[in-house]
């Protein structure tokens, strides 16, 4: 299981090779703490040199990934080595398949440990004072020589007899206060780096605190729960406990009693400034650790917990056990990834060198294009399986079914016509003449003006369709037409421009139908109700009507008759007497005949006198325009009096525009129903027309000419080879994105080489 941490490793240097950001969340100890903490103390007594710069104030501005390799030659000789780390001879072999060959090991220096970095491939450092200077040097490059920070982060490798199998990340320390070139957030800014780390879920994070202050205002540990809440993937490590006041010890602190840890705490010394001035070796160091602990009457009992070498230990451990448990989802995402990259590089495609490769990528982009856009139509499109919304031809259906034909549906045949109307049309049908029977021309005429109605809704309809089908020119294809921006442009003018060529046809077929609806009324239709079965109908329901009218009649007149009969009275000899109505009434009616006789006079009658005085009143109201009028009225209305005197009669005057009036028989009543009963019957036949002939006219004219027709006319606007070039001119972006899938193929292909590396391992042992 130790061989595991080499392979993680291997895909770290892939991963960072390549200059991308890291595609994978791979197992790796995230070292968090405050600045002075001592977190970089702590990390080269773990490695055994002393690889980091020193300095006041912030030293650690940038991320520093540090990999330890154990060379020793009994973790040579350990297994069988099937990952190809080791060799025989004891030569070790780079994450890059260059082998470390001894022989090429300066004199004096075979068994030295030595450093490399990922920028400088190659080049190996076995003189640990010229690490720390290149970190400067590589630190400055990218952050500027006043204290700048970068999430950027530098890959260093150290191989040696003294590590074990171990792969750390040393973060900035957290600070408050800035300095130099820093910004007046750099608080904000560090904070937001660890935790970029920090927070992935496949980081053990070891958090520092020195022993000499209080755990509860730890920023490592405020930090590291902010990440972890759960305290699941965090361990502690505490510092400085030689500096601790006589008497004090961090016992409540390493049991966890402060803030318990389920991964718990370790404690460690390491080198102070004292140590480094008197030239102290990390190896003394760490005797002088074991015996300080060793002798304390409080740690003694902690020993197991405690030291730099219990620390390494613990932490290659924590690393192997998290790298076995996490490697199947690690190989599950590389595959996915590689999966996902590798359709990103089909779609954009290779890059086209010489004409012949320009004239046949025109034609194929052209070919797809219109396979995609007639599979749309027809349902056959792979977007067609979305099941959030409707796409291409089911939406043009939608239109047809729910869109227009509802609307037809919901038209009132007698929609802008009243009873009105209808009886001004029957009487001018009719002429000078009275009729026997209800003219036909007026129902033609009615008829016609209520079909016109239908030419709104059909028009709409056509620009829906339209509307759709430009949706899908725009929809169609999109990722393979982003890919040259000129040919994408080109390709939806003209595909447009087709589009509104066919919209013209279909608009005047479409008019031509409601055209043939309105010149000829077929009356003989099966659906249509005709005369004859119009006025039976009508006929029924008069006598129906009167039928009711005679029974409510009939029973009224029962019961005022029942009510309200003369009580007959008898006379003392028991005679009957009859009522003396009759004279009585006779009587009554020549004395009113006589009294109309005498109140003859050539004076005005009252109701005249009304009259006049209503329109002087309506006059007076100020509308002086028909002053003339009303007193011209009453010189008439005073001349027909006279007239009348001398007994001579005049007609009134006739008005300019004239109406039909009011219903004022049974006659025009009954015609006007049959007119109503004639136009709803007809209006439903063409409505069952038009709702199956327009749809069938736009998908004839516009839906399917423009499937079959946008190749041919695609390629005869198209392909020209003066254009092709400028047609299938890429854009920068397009091409960084085919670079950039390409390295990510490359990368996780060599990524899965790598993880196979482990089955290979655990087939070898289970055998």
């Amino acid at each position: 299981m130790e061989r595991l941490i080499p392979i993680v490793n291997k895909l770290q240097d892939l991963f960072s090779e390549t200059g991308l950001d890291n595609p994978i969340d791979l197992p790796q100890i995230m070292v968090v703490g405050a600045q002075s903490s001592g977190k970089s103390s702590v990390l080269e007594n773990v490695v055994g040199e002393s690889i980091f710069p020193r300095g006041t104030g912030i030293v650690t501005r940038r991320p520093i990934v540090v990999q330890l390799y154990c060379t020793a030659q009994d973790k040579l000789n350990h297994s069988e080595n099937p990952n190809g780390m080791f060799r025989e001879d004891g030569s070790y072999n780079l994450s890059d398949g260059a082998p470390t060959d001894p022989k090429s090991i300066p004199a004096g220096a075979e068994n030295q440990a030595y450093a490399e970095f990922l920028h400088k491939p190659g080049v190996r450092f076995y003189n640990f004072e010229d690490v720390r200077a290149e970190i400067d040097r590589e630190t400055d490059r990218v952050t500027g020589k006043n204290k700048g920070i970068s999430p950027k982060a530098i890959n260093l490798r150290v191989y040696s007899p003294h590590v074990v199998n171990l792969t750390v990340v040393d973060l900035p320390g957290l600070t408050k206060v800035p300095v130099g070139d820093q910004p007046s957030d750099i608080e904000r800014l560090i904070r937001a780096m660890v935790l970029s780390y920090i927070e992935r879920p496949n980081a053990i994070i070891l958090a520092v605190h020195p022993a000499t202050t209080d755990l509860a205002t730890s920023d490592a540990l405020q930090i590291a729960r902010q990440a972890d809440p759960e305290g699941k993937r965090t361990l502690g490590v505490v510092t400085k406990l030689d500096l601790m006041d006589k008497g004090t010890d961090a016992m409540e602190m390493l049991t966890g009693k402060v803030i318990p840890l389920k991964l718990g705490y370790i404690g460690v010394i390491c080198r102070g400034p004292a140590d480094l001035r008197a030239g102290k070796s990390i190896q003394q160091a760490r005797e002088d650790e074991i015996r300080f602990f060793r002798s304390h009457p409080v740690y003694r009992r902690l020993l197991p917990q405690l030291g730099t070498q219990t620390l390494a230990r613990t932490l290659s451990t924590l690393l192997m056990k998290h790298i076995r448990d996490t490697l199947p989802d690690i190989r599950q995402k590389m595959s996915q990834q590689l999966g996902e990259w590798r359709k990103e590089l089909q779609t954009l495609g290779p890059a086209f060198e010489g004409a012949d490769d320009l004239g046949g990528a025109l034609l194929n982009v052209i070919n797809r294009y219109s396979s995609e856009f007639a599979k749309s139509l027809e349902g056959n499109s792979q977007q067609t399986v979305n099941t959030q919304e409707l796409y291409g031809g089911a939406r043009i259906n939608y239109l047809f079914n729910d869109i227009y034909a509802k609307e037809l549906r919901s038209m009132d045949a007698f929609e802008g016509l009243t009873r009105e109307d209808i009886r001004t049309a029957i009487r001018n049908a009719t002429g000078h003449r009275s009729p026997l029977f209800v003219p036909e021309l007026a129902f033609e005429l009615l008829v016609k003006k209520q079909i016109a109605r239908f030419i709104p809704p059909a028009y709409s309809c056509v620009d829906l369709v339209y509307d759709e089908l430009v949706r899908l020119v725009l929809n169609c294809e999109a990722e393979l037409l982003q890919r040259y921006e000129n040919l994408r442009a080109e390709i939806l003018a003209c595909a447009q421009n087709l589009l509104r060529e066919l919209k013209q046809p279909c608009l005047e077929m479409v008019q031509n139908l409601i055209a043939m609806e309105t010149s000829y009324i077929s009356v003989n239709h099966k659906d249509f109700i005709g005369g004859n079965k119009a006025m039976g109908q009508l006929v029924r329901a008069r006598m129906e009507e009167e039928e009711r009218k005679n029974k409510s009649a009939k029973n009224v007149n029962t019961q005022s008759s029942a009510n309200t009969a003369p009580k007959e009275s008898t006379s003392q000899d028991g005679r009957i007497l009859q009522p003396r109505r009759r004279n009585q009434d006779q009587s009554q009616k020549k004395d009113e005949a006589s009294k109309q006789k005498d109140d003859k006079s050539p004076k005005k009658t009252d109701a005249a006198e009304a009259d006049k005085d209503t329109r002087t009143e309506r006059n007076a109201r100020g509308d002086p325009t028909m002053d003339n009028f009303f007193s011209e009225a009453d010189e008439d209305e005073e001349d027909g009096e006279d007239r009348k005197d001398r007994g001579l009669h005049t007609l009134p005057s006739v008005p300019e525009h004239l109406k039909a009036g009011e219903v004022s028989s049974d006659r025009d009543r009954d015609d006007i129903e049959l007119i109503q009963t004639l136009l709803a019957s007809y209006f439903d036949v063409v409505r069952v027309n038009m709702m199956d002939l327009v749809p069938k006219a736009i998908m004839c004219f516009l839906v399917l000419r423009a499937r079959d027709r946008m190749q041919s006319r695609l390629v005869a606007d198209l392909y020209k080879p003066e254009r092709m070039s400028e047609l299938l001119n890429e854009s920068s972006d397009v091409a960084e994105r085919r670079a950039t899938a390409k390295r990510m193929v490359e990368l996780l292909q060599r990524g899965m080489m790598v993880i196979n590396e482990v089955r290979d391992l655990r087939v070898k042992e289970e055998m």
